[in-house]
């Protein structure tokens, strides 16, 4: 059997199966769907727990890249089904015979060291950056026997791309640091994932957990400080004291929140390709994001959100920004890529399919863009 196979013949992928043959999904559904993919998490045997998490995980990712990004229904649905599923309670999906009261109760399921909870969805990440990782360019797939293709590149990162605007409509970035509680939780509007605090990194490593005084310097040389409206990033001078880096904002991270994956996609505009190198596909997927989640990614833009590292510097044409993340200049940068796209394709007499398809997903982005500024 291929990886496909098991997959397709897994409880969750036929749950999906049921799940989405009847949108809009009524509540009942929805929690049914919820019990039915998370019922299987045990106490014990542990090691099954990750074979577990990849089938569900993939059953989602397959489902997200067989619904065409021509129509939303089916990736809302399945990221309403996320929601649901960081809501719930791992003490509720536990099998556990009843207990004499009086016994010793059964230690809590923990996994990589840590509490079990449904509210961070466990190694979802690792199977995004695998399914990421396999674009069309790299001629790989991240299931064997899945042609994975260029529907489902775009496919998927357009449900990347409304899960993330969900999100981060739900639980926006800026937060006032006055509602916080004592733990760094903000009460009122915290998703489960975000309690404690969980301050954005890099995409795939341990969440920090703690009080927020007490968060860690992030690249060297910045600390935090609490201020009224949001997590304000400064730069520590030669003295020991806190000089301000104007317009930085670095937002605390939440599961479902992916947009680093949309600087990865869009620096594709960034790179000054000739255009005997150019990929259409890649240029559609940047639009994608825009389209999908474009009124987000101005926000992160406009308050300058950065991550440590390089993990989000820019293309070969703007490596010496010193970009780290987003800003209206790199939007800017972006909108002129797109425009330069559409005027290239737009000027050749011989467009086929792709590059139609592709002129139109950019007509469209430009539209999104040019609406924000």
């Amino acid at each position: 059997m291929t990886a496909l196979s098991i997959v397709e013949s897994s409880t969750a992928y036929t749950t999906l199966v049921t799940y989405l043959s009847s949108l809009p999904a009524t509540t009942i559904q929805l929690q049914t769907a919820t019990a039915t993919l998370t019922q299987d998490i045990t106490p014990t045997p542990t090691s099954t727990i990750p074979t577990h998490l990849e089938t569900l995980w993939s059953s989602v990712l397959l489902h997200a890249c067989r619904s065409s990004y021509n129509s939303d229904t089916h990736h809302t649905a399945l990221a309403n089904l996320l929601s649901s599923i960081q809501n719930t309670n791992i003490n509720n999906t536990i099998h556990q015979e009843e207990q004499d009261p009086e016994l010793e109760l059964t230690p809590e399921l923990t996994y990589h060291e840590k509490r079990f909870t449904w509210s961070t969805l466990p190694d979802f990440n690792i199977q995004i950056r695998k399914w990421y990782n396999c674009s069309p360019s790299s001629q790989s797939t991240p299931l064997q026997g899945l042609t994975f293709g260029n529907k489902e590149w775009l496919n998927f990162n357009a449900f990347l791309s409304l899960f993330t605007h969900l999100t981060l409509t739900k639980y926006p970035l800026k937060m006032d640091i006055s509602k916080l509680d004592p733990l760094g939780g903000d009460a009122a509007n915290d998703p489960p994932s975000i309690t404690p605090l969980l301050i954005d990194r890099l995409v795939g490593t341990d969440d920090y957990e703690g009080n927020i005084s007490d968060i860690p310097l992030v690249g060297d040389n910045n600390k935090y400080t609490r201020e009224s409206g949001g997590i304000h990033c400064c730069r520590q001078d030669e003295e020991g004291g806190l000089e301000d880096e104007e317009d930085e904002y670095t937002p605390q991270r939440s599961a479902g929140d992916y947009s680093l994956y949309a600087i990865h996609t869009l620096r594709e505009l960034e790179h000054g390709k000739p255009c005997a190198d150019i990929r259409y596909v890649d240029i559609s997927a940047a639009a994608v994001w825009v389209i999908f989640a474009g009124e987000k990614l101005y926000e992160m833009c406009k308050v300058g959100r950065k991550y440590a590292g390089n993990v989000a510097c820019g293309g070969q044409e703007f490596k010496d920004e010193r970009w780290r993340g987003f800003s209206v200049d790199r939007w800017k940068v972006w909108l002129a890529g797109f425009m330069m796209f559409l005027l290239m394709i737009e000027g050749d007499d011989d467009v086929g399919e792709e590059e139609q398809e592709t002129r139109e997903l950019i007509a469209r982005a430009v539209g999104v863009m040019e609406a924000r500024e």
